[in-house]
């Protein structure tokens, strides 16, 4: 191939790029092209029976507080430390998460989850 038949090639490919990105889309609104701001979502809240808050008052006891939080993702067993990034509301107590995810899972039915929670003993052993 002769060096011309090359650049012919070259400025159409070249050509066909600059064409193809000229669709009639205009130029893009100020507000679509800034990236959206993400605001925090606030905790969800949930009340508590009194059987829910007895579980939780065991569960925030295993970090070896009792501050009415959770420390410990309630979803995993309360065998992962879990984050305030990732929490919620039920009664008086601060459940947090180790994932949104876990937080979600955990929050489908909140009250069926709670009451299902095994609370593990500073033994190894569960909390009836």
């Amino acid at each position: 191939m002769s060096t011309r038949m090359i650049l012919a090639y070259v400025l159409l490919g070249a050509g066909m790029l600059v064409v193809s990105g000229c669709g009639g889309q205009g130029s893009p609104s100020p507000v679509a092209s800034q990236p959206e701001a993400r605001v925090p979502e606030s905790p969800q809240e949930f009340d508590a029976t009194p059987e829910m808050a007895a579980i939780l008052a065991k569960a925030d006891a295993l970090d070896g507080q009792t501050d009415k939080i959770v420390s410990r993702c309630a979803s995993c067993a309360l065998g992962m430390d879990g984050s305030k990034e990732h929490s919620l509301h039920v009664g008086e107590y601060t459940m947090c998460f180790c994932t949104d995810d876990c937080k979600k899972a955990f929050s489908e039915d909140i009250a069926k989850s709670v009451l299902g929670l095994k609370v593990p003993a500073a033994d190894g052993s569960d909390v009836p």
